[in-house]
């Protein structure tokens, strides 16, 4: 029953955090903007619109990303601590599925779902930076009863779906190297819903 409850509360906090981070997209516009510069490639990428943290205005001049400026990721984010009177938690979740090379004959549902090596190392790089600590589902659960403070103060929750090899290929050692944690949630058995 503890199990069943836990399930049920994760799931809650998941359906309520997942579409404020993924409006539009399934990576952050952050890994949009790094795999804009890094492939130089229009084809590939729709242009992505990036927020200035000072006037709210957006742009698609990605330029700027290149040296942005102090803080920048930590500004666009919006501030994460819990205001008076709330009860939510508030904790970043970067989803992630492919962790692969970009082909040039992906369909587009491949190319959402897929982030390059280069990239997601470049993403964890840059949480590492800012100061970020990893924490687990079970962390944000207990979070959940406990309040804000029993988290860290700059904490994110990786999380990546379905468990393809390329994830601990590509993905696996670039946690490693940055002493990072991620959850798996990996498919044991495909049911058919044909019937």
């Amino acid at each position: 029953m503890k199990n069943l409850l836990t399930l049920f509360v994760f799931v809650a906090v998941m359906a309520i955090v997942m579409p404020v981070l993924f409006v539009g997209h399934f990576q952050p516009r952050w890994a949009d903007a790094a795999n804009l510069i890094r492939n130089n490639d229009a084809a590939l990428f729709a242009p992505a619109e990036f927020p200035d943290p000072d006037t709210g205005a957006t742009s698609t001049d990605s330029s700027f990303l290149k040296n942005p400026p102090l803080g920048y990721l930590e500004r666009i984010a919006g501030d994460p601590s819990v205001k008076p009177g709330e009860t939510a938690v508030r904790v970043p979740v970067l989803m992630y599925h492919h962790i692969r090379p970009m082909r040039p004959n992906f369909s587009k549902a491949d190319r959402e779902y897929t982030v390059t090596p280069e990239a997601f190392e470049e993403q964890m790089h840059s949480l590492w930076l800012a100061g970020y600590e990893t924490i687990t589902p079970d962390d944000l659960l207990s979070a959940i009863g406990k309040g804000q403070s029993s988290l860290p103060t700059k904490s994110v929750l990786i999380t990546f779906d379905d468990g393809f090899r390329d994830q601990y290929q590509y993905a696996f050692p670039v946690l490693k190297k940055y002493h990072l944690k991620a959850t798996f949630f990996i498919v044991s058995q495909a049911h058919s819903l044909a019937g």
